[in-house]
């Protein structure tokens, strides 16, 4: 890999964080798939709107890393979601570094 996968994720906690939907939508690929439980987004458009309306009401907790790590090109990253809760994401990048896929799963017995 030419470019830095954990270093992305944790650009893509701050910009949550700090509620930076314009850069934040910049780290997806052009026609990524953001999917979280039965929520879809593909594409700049719909993740665009996707995280409009999640950071809009963020919690106060909401995207601190827990754990993170990488196998086989592919980050497996967890951490507080948009409304606190514990969530586990599988990302995928292309050569460019982008987001190509996000699968997250949001659970109480994520540990």
């Amino acid at each position: 890999m030419s470019f830095d996968p954990i270093g992305t994720i944790v650009d893509w906690l701050d910009l949550c964080r700090a509620g930076n939907v314009p850069d934040l939508v910049a780290l997806y690929d052009s026609q990524a798939l953001h999917m979280c439980g039965e929520e879809a987004a593909r594409g700049y458009w719909q993740i665009r709107k996707y995280w409009e309306n999640k950071l809009a009401n963020r919690h106060p907790d909401a995207f601190q890393l827990q754990d993170v790590a990488l196998e086989a090109g592919r980050a497996f990253v967890v951490y507080r979601n948009f409304d606190g809760k514990l969530a586990r994401s599988s990302v995928e990048f292309n050569e460019s570094g982008q987001i190509t896929e996000f699968h997250c799963v949001c659970s109480s017995s994520i540990r």
